[in-house]
Order: structure tokens, then C-alpha cells, then sequence
């Protein structure tokens, strides 16, 4: 089985993939690239990867998170579904679709990518989480609880369920005890992820009172 060495982009939903090394020169310098911020320089170098071997799917993989991460979400998209069909048991390119297609709001299609994610990996903690957000659209917060809860019951330090147990218990269920409760978890765990602002914050406000959001704010 092609194992895709991807370089791990924070999407809203996944968090960070914990991703194999690369062994390859150039495709380790483009994730190097990327990780600087040097887009320009990674788009190059996987450029002349996939001229010299266009079926070189690290290469291509890492490119469609360049143009991801540079707004071409269509382009991505298109990308990660044709590499979904080319890597058949690995479940990321199928994540890396469904979290476009979440931001987008196609609920749907999403959902699709993430039942084909899960038939890869049932147990993978991302997966799970990514299904809790379409939950929380769809069937509601009850639903999306339960499915989170199940992910911190295998995976207790998990810090992107943790976060959005905490954001569903305060803007959702209205249980700010249970919420301080996660985000306190959530912080045990995590030290720079953008999101720890939001916990500590959340944490020192006092309970809110206004009606449930009905869309995704805060989410991960």
C-alpha cells in the first residue's frame, strides 16, 4: 500500500495529522517550504517533482495543500478526490477534502468523504471528529457530543475533541461547567495551537445567556 507523505496543514476541523517523515529531498524541502510560509518556493519544487514524475503522488499530494493553503480551494478539492481514488486505504486525502467542503458548506459531500474516511480508519481520532462537526449541522449538539465523547473515551488527550466538547457544552448545551471542564483538558494538552487563545479566554468569561449559535462559530 503507497503510504502519502503529507504535510500536516491545521484545518479548521482536523487539527494537526501526525504524518510519516519525508525521505525524499526535494518533497521535504516543499514541506520545509511550507511550514516557513514560503509557498512560492514549495509550489516550485513540487512543481519540478511532478515534471520529472508526474505519478509521484507525495508531490502532488503536498501541492494541492500549497493551493489550498494559497485560497485555489476548487483546485485542492479536485485534487484530493483524484488522489482519494489513488491511494486507497489511506483516509487523509478524503479529511483534506472534507474540511473544504465543510468550509463551503456542502454538508453532504462532506459527510461522503468522511463515511469513505472512517471505512479506512474506524478508529482514527480526526475522522471522528470531523463527522462530530456534520453532526452538530445536521442532527444537532446532542449527536455531536456523543460522537466526541467517544473519541476522548480512546483518545483522552486529543486535543481538537477536547476543544469542541468545550465549545458545544458553553454555546450549544449551556453547561459552561462541563465546557471549563474540556477546555481546561483541551489547554493540559496544548501549548501553541492558535485555539489555545480561545480556551484561556473562554475560561475567564463569565456564563453566557444568549441563545445557542447555529452555525459552527469557534469550531476546530
Amino acid at each position: 500500500m503507497k503510504k502519502l507523505t503529507l504535510h500536516p496543514l491545521a484545518c479548521v476541523i482536523l487539527g494537526c495529522l501526525i504524518l510519516a517523515g519525508c525521505g525524499r529531498d526535494p518533497v521535504a524541502y516543499a514541506i520545509k517550504a511550507i511550514d516557513q510560509g514560503n509557498l512560492q518556493q514549495a509550489e516550485l519544487l513540487l512543481t519540478r517533482v511532478i515534471q520529472e514524475d508526474p505519478a509521484d503522488l507525495d508531490a502532488l499530494a503536498n501541492l494541492c495543500i500549497v493551493q489550498l493553503k494559497n485560497g485555489q480551494q476548487d483546485v485542492a478539492l479536485a485534487g484530493f478526490i483524484q488522489l482519494a481514488g489513488q491511494v486507497k486505504e489511506d483516509p487523509r486525502p478524503l479529511e483534506y477534502a472534507a474540511g473544504i467542503l465543510i468550509e463551503g458548506n456542502r454538508l453532504p459531500e462532506a459527510a461522503e468523504c468522511l463515511a469513505e474516511a472512517a471505512r479506512r480508519a474506524p478508529r482514527s481520532p480526526s475522522v471522528q471528529t470531523a463527522q462530530a462537526l456534520i453532526d452538530l449541522n445536521t442532527t444537532g449538539a446532542a449527536a455531536a457530543r456523543e460522537r466526541l465523547l467517544k473519541v476522548v473515551a480512546d483518545y483522552s488527550t486529543y486535543a481538537p475533541a477536547l476543544f469542541n466538547l468545550g465549545v458545544i457544552h458553553r454555546d450549544w448545551l449551556k453547561t459552561p461547567g462541563e465546557a471549563r471542564k474540556y477546555f481546561q483538558r483541551y489547554l493540559a494538552v496544548e501549548k501553541n495551537d492558535p485555539h489555545v487563545v480561545i480556551a484561556r479566554v473562554a475560561l475567564a468569561e463569565k456564563p453566557r445567556t444568549s441563545p445557542a449559535p447555529k452555525e459552527k462559530k469557534g469550531l476546530r
